[in-house]
């Protein structure tokens, strides 16, 4: 991200659903630091699930199946 991070990016997110009553936006940190302190702080920044780089195509739509909340389990080699 050319004008800050992602933590940064939620951190207004937040913000903005607070101001507005709205409820939080699930999200997933995708990042390279794949550390143990590094999930806490995305758990601590707001993401609800957290992906380590590099990721495969069908981990990353597990993941985001997972932040909304739907139950995803695609089989690897196969298309819908």
């Amino acid at each position: 991200m050319p004008d800050g991070t992602g933590y940064e990016l939620l951190s207004r997110v937040r913000a903005d659903e607070a101001a507005r009553g709205r409820v939080p936006v699930p999200a997933v940190a995708v990042t390279a630091f794949a550390g143990a302190d590094d999930r806490a702080r995305a758990s601590e920044s707001g993401f609800q699930h957290f992906a380590a780089k590099p990721i495969e195509p069908v981990e990353l739509v597990e993941a985001v199946a997972r932040a909304a909340g739907r139950a995803s389990t695609p089989r690897r080699g196969r298309t819908p």
